[in-house]
């Protein structure tokens, strides 16, 4: 198996843990739970605190990083799953010619 083949599976592999990730019920509930926290300690903190705003500002952000890696790599694995069915397809014309 070439390479660029081994690359693409891993990349499909990688893609359905994280669609495993991405579906699991207790991790979208600690992700919603934990941006639900960091609202409420925003509204509840003083108008001068900035600096409370912006921690709470930056782990919101941090969690939408993290959903959008994992979406990222969803997407690349279905990338990745197309082009090897598509190889995979070459290869029996390829062998019936």
């Amino acid at each position: 198996m070439a390479d660029d083949e081994l690359s693409l599976r891993r990349d499909a592999a990688r893609a359905a843990q994280a669609q495993r990730l991405l579906d699991d019920e207790m991790l979208t509930e600690a992700f919603d739970g934990t941006r639900q926290r960091y609202i409420d300690i925003w509204l509840t903190s003083d108008a001068r605190d900035d600096d409370a705003r912006a921690r709470c500002w930056l782990g919101i952000k941090n969690l939408e990083l993290v959903r959008e890696h994992l979406t990222r790599v969803v997407s690349n694995g279905q990338i990745a799953l197309r082009q090897i069915e598509m190889n995979e397809a070459k290869a029996k014309r390829e062998k019936r010619a």
